[in-house]
């Protein structure tokens, strides 16, 4: 009789614990198929918000591509002058923006005592900013003659380089790291100062960033804050902000073919969702030959073309003005 009690005493246990093991492997069934169905719900949203940034960018594609007729006409929300404004579509609260190219310094034009002082801006001592200027104007001049602080093929091989510089002009900004002394730190601190597609020798202050201002040889910080201040002031109130009191050479209120578009757009846990496009009004652009493309729900519309083009993921705000 004890034994036959043990016994049912056993298979209880057995049971008990059969049963705590189909709950973990439930429990843990349900957690994994819920971590799934949240991955699929953070796939979707991205995927419909990269939709949301490309509608955005196709808007501000129509917008440039149709101005107003007059000033008076402008809708006092959009104007192309690089401010982030809110916009709204199919539930997603964006911001977008488009900024002229002729805000940044291109880098197949731009003085090189502007070149010198953006690096000296960004943290190299003076004789450095001078050799890495120099290497850059080596690698975009047709020659094979080093200038005193540059660098040609020569240079590249004592440096263990499979490759010399091209001997012509930047075809992608981002060949500006394969440039002898330029490390990625260096990069990244002055490539959003940077083009190659304004096609400019000047910038133009009024949609040009801080970096790209303080890169104006001469000028005091303090009188290209104050501007910046006033400047700023008139865009947030759409007023026409006007010319600074300083850059001469080194800056004009040139004309906008080139834009830069911008979108962003916060989803769930802090992720974002970043677009970038860069277009040519009319073609060209330095865009490599590839075909104008044209907006079909604008009759008569003038070609534009596509340069860059980026969606990405982002965890941080993007910086414009």
């Amino acid at each position: 009789m004890r034994s036959h009690h043990r016994q049912r005493g056993i298979a209880l246990v057995l049971v008990l614990w059969m049963m705590v093991l189909l709950m973990v492997i439930a429990a843990s069934l349900t957690v994994v198929q819920r971590n799934e169905i949240g991955m699929v719900s953070a796939m979707v949203q991205e995927r419909q918000a990269r939709a949301a940034i490309s509608a955005a960018q196709q808007v501000m594609i129509y917008r440039l591509l149709n101005p107003p007729a007059s000033a008076a006409d402008q809708e006092p929300e959009w104007k192309a002058d690089g401010v982030l404004r809110p916009w709204q579509f199919e539930g997603f609260e964006l911001r977008i923006a488009a900024t002229p190219e002729s805000g940044r310094i291109d880098l197949n034009q731009a003085a090189p005592e502007m070149l010198e002082q953006l690096f000296i801006e960004v943290g190299l001592d003076p004789a450095e900013a001078e050799a890495l200027r120099d290497t850059i104007l080596d690698w975009i001049d047709p020659d094979d003659d080093a200038r005193l602080h540059g660098a040609e093929k020569s240079d590249y091989q004592a440096a263990g380089l499979p490759y010399g510089p091209r001997n012509r002009r930047f075809e992608t900004l981002q060949e500006l790291r394969q440039v002898l002394g330029m490390t990625p730190e260096v990069y990244r601190a002055v490539a959003p100062a940077l083009t190659i597609h304004s096609g400019q020798r000047t910038v133009n202050p009024l949609f040009a960033d801080r970096l790209v201002l303080y890169a104006i040889p001469e000028v005091d910080r303090g009188v290209i804050d104050r501007y910046l201040i006033e400047r700023d002031e008139a865009l947030a109130q759409g007023l026409e902000p006007s010319m600074p009191p300083f850059g001469g050479n080194f800056v004009s209120p040139s004309g906008a073919r080139v834009y830069r578009l911008y979108a962003e757009v916060n989803l769930d846990q802090g992720r974002m969702v970043r677009g970038e496009m860069l277009i040519s009004l009319g073609g060209g652009g330095g865009g490599g030959g590839r075909p104008s493309l044209h907006f079909d729900r604008a009759p008569g519309a003038r070609a534009y073309q596509v340069l860059e083009n980026h969606i990405t993921p982002q965890v941080r705000p993007i910086d414009v003005l």
